[in-house]
Parts: structure tokens; sequence; C-alpha cells
């Protein structure tokens, strides 16, 4: 049976092993293993959104800012609701309401007019359908 005083020796001992030749080896030239601590901004400046923002996220921001809906998101109040498209005079919807919900609302929507979620308060309008959804490159657009 191995005494308890030997591993706790044998411990403290390669730590202080690890210890000495972890700093030894980082001070000697070599690369080291420990993580360089940097600073991303330059010049002591946090950068916005615009400035470090790419790809899909930087379309986004962009398209934004020109006032258009990327994703086809309306705000849903009653003066600015969200547009459904359809090809009747009548269309079947379903609000979850909360990202997390289980259960979806389902309710009528008559076209040109202006319907209510019952649970949410979300402003639903059906009208013609959209040429293009989406106004992002990625998505290619249905006329393509």
């Amino acid at each position: 049976m191995v005494d308890k005083k030997l591993c706790l020796f044998l411990h403290v001992f390669k730590s202080f092993l690890f210890l000495f030749f972890g700093i030894r080896y980082g001070t000697q030239g070599h690369p080291t293993r420990v993580a360089a601590v940097c600073s991303m901004a330059s010049g002591g400046v946090v950068p916005t959104d615009d400035e470090q923002a790419t790809g899909l996220e930087r379309e986004v921001l962009m398209a934004t800012r020109k006032g258009l809906d990327p994703y086809n998101i309306s705000s849903g109040t009653k003066e600015d609701p969200k547009l459904v498209p359809s090809i009747t005079h009548k269309r079947n919807i379903g609000c979850i309401c909360e990202e997390d919900n289980n259960a979806v609302i389902w309710f009528l929507l008559h076209k040109g007019e202006t319907q209510r979620c019952p649970n949410c308060g979300t402003h639903y309008k059906a009208g013609s359908p959209p040429v293009s959804r989406h106004r992002l490159s990625h998505i290619s657009s249905p006329e393509t």
C-alpha cells in the first residue's frame, strides 16, 4: 500500500516541476502554452457593431439601416401589421407568440382585414404574395 505522505510528496513535486519548467520554457524564447492576453480594439476604443460585423450579419445590419426588412419581419402593430401572403380570400395562420412556446394559436385571416392574435396581440394582414420574400444575397429570388 502506498503511503499517503509519499503520494502527497509526489503530487507537490509534480506541481513544482510543472511550474518551474513551464515558466522556464516560456521565458527562453520558445512558444509558450499560455494564451496571450490581447485587445481586439485598436487604439483603446471598443469597435462598434458596424466595424466588426462580417458576412450575413453585416448584410442584415446594412439592410436594416437602409430601411429594408431583410427577413420580412415587421413590427406586428395595428399600424404596421405583419403581412401574410395569400392567393385566396381567407387563410388559416398560426402564431407561436413566444419563441419557446410549444402551442400554436390558429385563427382565420381574411384578405384586406387586419386580424389580431388573441393570445399575444400581434396584428396580421393578408395580402397578395410578394415577388421576393427575402432581400439577402445568400437566398435566391423566385425569378432565378
